[in-house]
């Protein structure tokens, strides 16, 4: 009956379900999920649990002491690092001091992708990179403990554990000098 958002499903999946089958199905899809996780390191905590919305849950304890154990190797550093988005993110974010809002992320990630300007930037445009950066984006770089997310003020904040990724953002930005540049001159501008 209600709907399982925890992890990904076989698919196969019954929807008229409800006795212990489910549960177990459900499960099994939790296993997969934390397996999936396990096996790529770069995507997330081990936990498997995407979330940073500070929701109660008995694994929330478990994840602050995750986060803290969590090694920022290379591998984990550059895979985090593979989203162009979240480079340019975190490109501002040094750029402006450590702090920005959602709402002027949102829209300097949105007319530098859509190649425009503020002033032609539609709703859609906007929603789609604000939905990304908040469903993707942020949830999976606060997991890191590399910035802080404050929904109520929108508020995102490099911490001092995502100070320590400015020798692989200067590395980077070394190589795509130009798109760096041109991206963080249009935010200075005010688009």
């Amino acid at each position: 009956m209600s709907e399982d958002n925890g992890g990904p499903t076989d698919g196969d999946e019954d929807v008229g379900e409800e006795d212990g089958a489910g549960a177990e199905s459900e499960t099994n899809a939790n296993a997969n999920a934390n397996t999936d996780a396990d096996a790529e390191p770069s995507l997330g905590p081990s936990s498997g649990s995407e979330r940073a919305d500070g929701s109660d849950d008995a694994a929330d304890a478990g994840q602050e002491e995750e986060k803290e154990e969590l090694s920022l190797t290379p591998g984990v550093v550059f895979g985090l690092l593979a989203n162009r988005r979240d480079r340019f993110l975190l490109y501002l974010l040094y750029e402006r001091g450590g702090t920005v809002a959602l709402s002027e992320l949102t829209t300097y990630l949105a007319v530098w992708e859509h190649e425009t300007t503020a002033d032609l930037l539609t709703a859609e445009m906007k929603r789609h990179t604000r939905t990304s950066l908040t469903h993707a984006s942020l949830p999976k770089l606060a997991d890191y403990d590399l910035i802080t997310f404050d929904r109520d003020s929108g508020a995102i904040t490099l911490t001092e554990r995502g100070e320590r990724l400015e020798p692989y953002l200067e590395f980077a930005k070394e190589q795509e000098d130009e798109d760096v540049e041109s991206f963080l001159e249009r935010t200075t501008r005010g688009g």
